[in-house]
């Protein structure tokens, strides 16, 4: 027969969470993290044919590392100019990316259409992993 007796970790190996936000992020007391919302990425589509947009990764910066996803309407003569919009993902500071499916999807069937503006939507270091202000600092040197 099976042992029903529960079994205990010690202390020195317990997880405690230390702090919380329900239900995206748990911080335990070693220092490790948990992101409870997974937010799938997405690649970038040149030319999609729902919307006529093309989207492209570019670098911004080696050094800081910064990155971001340019989306850019169709133009009806080549001549045309657009305006462009820095777009600054939503996320808290702690999820998220412009390479997440909930951003690539507003920006690319809402914004960028209706818009008609390219629209570079920012990447930034995220908390708690890199604390305020980095996320700032990111966004900044990405300007």
């Amino acid at each position: 027969m099976a042992s029903t007796t529960p079994t205990t970790t010690p202390s020195s190996n317990r997880k405690d969470i230390v702090a919380e936000v329900p239900p995206y992020i748990r911080v335990f007391s070693d220092g490790t993290m948990e992101r409870l919302i997974q937010i799938p990425f997405v690649p970038p589509l040149l030319d999609d044919p729902k919307t006529g947009i093309s989207s492209k990764h570019i670098i911004i910066s080696h050094n800081p590392p910064i990155s971001a996803r340019i989306y850019l309407p169709k133009l009806t003569n080549e001549k045309e100019k657009l305006p462009i919009l820095v777009y600054f993902h939503g996320g808290s500071f702690f999820l998220g990316s412009p390479f997440s499916q909930w951003f690539h999807d507003y920006i690319n069937s809402y914004l960028a259409p209706q818009g008609k503006f390219i629209v570079v939507s920012m990447d930034y270091k995220l908390a708690p992993e890199n604390p305020l202000p980095a996320c700032y600092h990111d966004s900044w040197d990405a300007l």
